[in-house]
């Protein structure tokens, strides 16, 4: 008990955070991209684009989670983008609970141009969580000895 509560206590989470062109992008630029070293992104102009299926390539490379970083309803610049990303959202969700992923690893936020500190605390909340949860279960630990034949 105590082996595992040392690995947790030490995690770092590693995070792929999409993130829309038209509003969370913005601040990143404004803080100058000043992310944690565990946090990378990947812009795209829209996050109604994001399929689930980009969701679940994340896990399956060993990120711990997934943070989904787009527009508050009424201010998507497409529209409907806003709708279509919690539609997948959800959708990739509950594929995660039938897999035995925790739901947690999965955070959608919207977020506003001006929401500077509303994203801040998102993402730090979202990285706290992910420590309590612990490593990706499907994560391959490459720094324990592999059996050979």
């Amino acid at each position: 008990m105590t082996k595992m509560h040392n690995k947790k206590s030490k995690f770092t989470p590693t995070i792929i955070s999409f993130v829309c062109n038209w509003s969370a992008y913005n601040i990143l630029r404004k803080i100058e991209f000043r992310l944690p070293a565990n946090m990378h992104y990947v812009r795209v102009m829209c996050l109604g684009r994001i399929n689930p299926s980009f969701i679940f390539k994340a896990f399956e490379l060993g990120v711990d989670g997934v943070l989904l970083l787009g527009c508050p309803p009424g201010e998507c610049h497409y529209n409907f983008g806003n709708r279509i990303a919690e539609e997948h959202f959800n959708i990739a969700n509950n594929v995660m609970h039938l897999l035995g992923v925790e739901k947690e690893r999965l955070s959608l936020i919207q977020v506003s141009n001006k929401d500077y500190l509303i994203l801040v605390r998102s993402m730090k909340k979202f990285i706290n969580v992910l420590k309590r949860v612990g490593p990706n279960p499907f994560k391959i630990d490459t720094s324990e000895k592999v059996w050979t034949p």
